[in-house]
């Protein structure tokens, strides 16, 4: 599928100013397209609970929809011509050390594609 087949689809989208947004509008604007979003809404929960209840899009971390997936209650889109990408930081006090499930996660988003 391709980003221009998706912009007439109802789609719900972060809130301005978020960073998941911005990536996905500045991926649509390189594949020479935009993004006009149903609604923002500002929770991730919220977003998935109304992609299950009506027919819509949204562009969320894969991450957050894993247990959704797994259960074949959303699914993904492979969108050919987008590069979504969006940087992340995590932070942890000076001096310590990760706990093991906080090394864990660590070890889970850091990724080099």
């Amino acid at each position: 599928m391709l980003a221009r087949q998706l912009v007439d689809h109802a789609v719900i989208m972060r809130e301005p100013g978020s960073g998941t947004r911005a990536a996905v509008e500045e991926a649509y604007a390189q594949a020479g397209s935009r993004i006009e979003p149903l609604m923002s809404v500002s929770d991730t929960e919220a977003i998935k609970r109304m992609l299950l209840a009506r027919h819509a899009l949204a562009y969320l971390s894969v991450l957050s929809v894993k247990d959704e997936i797994r259960r074949a209650e959303l699914t993904t889109i492979a969108v050919d011509d987008l590069r979504i990408e969006r940087p992340l930081h995590m932070v942890w006090m000076k001096g310590r050390s990760l706990s093991p499930s906080s090394q864990a996660m660590f070890s889970l988003v850091v990724r080099s594609d």
